[in-house]
C-alpha cells in the first residue's frame, strides 16, 4: 500500500544490543506493516549473543550495521545519519508494532501540521500476556509538559511509538550521547519538543 501526496519515504532505525529474545518479533512487526517502510536498518551495538544469526536470517529485507557497544543513544544516531527517509521511525528491539502503526501516523502526520506523531503502547508481559495500556495524552507545544512535569514520561513509550520529520532534528539536534540511559530518549523529545508540533493517535 502507499500513501499519495506529500513526501512519505520512512527510514525504520532499530538498534539492538544482546537482544535476541525479542529481535525477530520487532523485526518482523516492520516487515508486517500495512504501508511498508522504504528502508530498515539496524544498528547492532557489538551484540554478544545469537543476535547476528537471528538478523542474517532476514536477507535483504533489512540493512545492518555493527558496530563496537557504544549504548543506544549512538546506534540510534547512527541509524539515523545512514538513513534516508523524509520520515524517520525509531524501533526499539524488545518492542513490536500494531500492523497499521505507520499507516495510521502517516496519515496523521499528512493531513495536520504535525512534525512528530506518537501513539498509545501496551506492556506485554512474559507468561502472562498483554499489560498496561499507556495512553497518549500530552500533544501541541508539549515543551511546555516537559518543564511542568520533569519527571513525567511525555511522549508515551518513547523512541518506538514516534514517526517523525528529519527536516527537525536540524533544529533539535540527535540523541545526546553524554545523557546516561534511559534518559536519554527523555532528552531527545524534550529537545525535540521546543521546535515540534506534536500530534498523538489513541491507537
Amino acid at each position: 500500500m502507499s500513501i499519495s501526496g506529500k513526501s512519505n519515504s520512512i527510514s525504520v532505525v532499530v538498534p539492538n544490543y544482546n537482544g535476541g529474545r525479542f529481535l525477530a518479533q520487532a523485526i518482523q512487526s516492520v516487515l508486517n506493516q500495512s504501508l511498508l517502510p522504504d528502508e530498515i536498518i539496524v544498528i547492532d551495538d557489538g551484540s554478544t549473543d545469537d543476535s547476528l544469526q537471528i538478523l542474517s536470517e532476514f536477507g535483504a529485507s533489512i540493512r545492518v550495521i555493527h558496530i563496537p557497544n557504544s549504548g543506544a543513544a549512538v546506534a540510534r544516531n547512527l541509524g539515523i545519519l545512514e538513513s534516508s527517509g523524509d520520515l524517520i521511525a525509531l524501533l526499539d528491539s524488545d518492542d513490536y508494532w500494531h500492523e497499521d502503526k505507520l499507516l495510521i501516523q502517516l496519515k496523521l502526520i499528512n493531513s495536520n501540521p504535525f512534525d512528530l506523531v506518537y501513539c498509545s503502547s501496551q506492556e506485554f508481559i512474559m507468561g502472562s500476556g498483554l499489560g498496561i495500556v499507556h495512553q497518549a495524552h500530552f500533544s501541541g507545544d508539549c515543551y511546555q509538559y516537559f518543564i511542568n512535569f520533569p519527571t513525567s514520561a511525555i511522549i508515551k513509550y518513547g523512541c518506538s511509538s514516534t514517526l517523525f520529520r528529519r527536516s527537525i532534528l536540524a533544529k533539535s539536534g540527535v540523541f545526546d550521547i553524554s545523557v546516561n540511559a534511559p534518559s536519554e530518549d527523555w532528552d531527545f523529545f524534550r529537545k525535540l519538543s521546543r521546535y515540534a508540533h506534536v500530534g498523538i493517535t489513541d491507537e
